[in-house]
């Protein structure tokens, strides 16, 4: 496994993984967390949700001895191994904890980054970033159904941002009709 670097000081963070049951530990997230928030020192981790699918994912609640930082922090790592080995097969294994391990500035609005890890043995990679839900944002749910208008706001903020690999984003002319299938409404261009 590949060590990362997380604090101004120096100190390294090695073979830190995630947990199974997402039960980490404050002697394993402190060196994290004040990596951006000197002098935070966690007394309490715990496991507010996760849920498993492409990815697996979790919301990690963080209390503080001393200190400040946030009051939670998103996880990721792969999902199961037969994604795992999807993603590898496909070139698009490591390429979020890179990102986030690497430090780079990305000129889109993101989430600010924590830690991130490539685990080469296990085709599996560990990225810490800040959880959204403290800014109110409103994640996705594939099981649910997304209406129109969230659609078109959506596809409206496209052609605005940065195209990755040099892809044209979408005409800034894109308009979005509502149509109907089976009963359902579902959203066109």
């Amino acid at each position: 496994m590949r060590t990362c670097t997380v604090t101004p000081g120096g100190k390294t963070i090695s073979k830190l993984r995630a947990p199974k049951d997402w039960q980490f530990t404050p002697e394993q997230l402190t060196p994290i967390i004040a990596a951006k928030h000197p002098g935070a020192y966690l007394s309490r981790v715990t496991l507010i949700n996760g849920s498993e699918g492409t990815s697996s994912r979790a919301r990690i609640g963080l209390e503080y001895a001393r200190g400040t930082g946030p009051a939670a922090v998103f996880v990721k790592s792969q999902g199961d191994i037969w994604h795992r080995l999807l993603h590898f097969m496909t070139g698009n294994l490591y390429r979020e904890a890179l990102l986030y391990g690497s430090g780079v500035t990305v000129p889109v609005e993101h989430p600010a980054e924590y830690f991130g890890q490539v685990d080469r043995a296990r085709l599996n990679e560990l990225v810490i970033m800040e959880d959204l839900c403290e800014r109110g944002v409103t994640l996705h749910d594939a099981t649910q159904p997304v209406s129109v208008e969230a659609v078109a706001l959506g596809l409206r903020a496209l052609p605005g941002s940065t195209a990755p690999s040099g892809l044209s984003p979408p005409r800034a002319s894109l308009r979005l009709t509502g149509w109907k299938h089976g009963g359902r409404h579902l959203a066109s261009a």
